[in-house]
């Protein structure tokens, strides 16, 4: 096989893998469905280039967090010194919404993203890839450097929840756009999610009597 032809499968792997991930989830998918579906004679053409299944999930995590590390440095350089929070919220947040607009119609990878973080196991061991990100850990240090105010053990959960609601609100909006055929519009759903998951994580803290 040719270095050209092992790069093509392997793209349409990755594609076709997401695509079935994010209509069916992770689990039902199997390995041999997605080397059928992505047009390969090899039902273990899957193994050959990435390993198991586990391995074929992680690759589209990386593949898609290359895509979205540019826009979250301009984002980073853009934020630099800031000392509001909301800068840093959406830097952790809003380069997913900036990749989905760049990528344009149709999109999986929102979709793909939801099934992955409904589903803790899956969700955990993609945490642990991500979290390799110096950008991503830049951005959290300075979310945590800006709400010094609030407990972090407060502000880390709030902020697994805000990631939550981003993949909801994307892959509700991407589906959207896929069932009714629409002209791709993120710019709305950027600033809908800044507003709403900077009233989440700074939100004031109930006190009991």
């Amino acid at each position: 096989m040719s270095d050209e032809t092992a790069r093509t499968t392997r793209e349409a792997l990755l594609r076709t893998a997401e695509r079935l991930y994010a209509e069916q989830g992770i689990t039902t998918v199997s390995n041999r469905t997605v080397a059928a579906e992505a047009g390969t004679a090899n039902n273990s053409a899957v193994g050959y280039h990435f390993g198991g299944k586990t391995d074929l999930v992680l690759a589209i995590v990386r593949h898609r967090n290359e895509q979205t590390e540019p826009h979250r440095v301009r984002m980073l350089e853009r934020t630099a010194g800031s000392t509001d929070p909301q800068d840093h919220i959406d830097s952790l947040n809003l380069p997913i919404v900036a990749l989905l607009d760049e990528l344009g119609a149709p999109t999986w990878y929102a979709r793909f993203t939801l099934q992955v973080m409904v589903d803790p196991p899956w969700r955990d061991l993609v945490a642990e890839e991500l979290s390799r990100s110096p950008h991503i850990l830049e951005a959290s240090r300075r979310l945590m450097e800006t709400t010094r105010h609030l407990d972090p053990s407060l502000v880390r959960k709030r902020a697994q929840l805000a990631g939550l609601t981003v993949a909801h609100v994307c892959a509700d909006h991407e589906a959207d756009i896929h069932v009714r055929d629409r002209t791709p519009a993120w710019d709305g759903v950027g600033t809908f999610l800044s507003d709403a998951l900077t009233g989440l994580i700074l939100a004031p803290v109930r006190r009991r009597a």
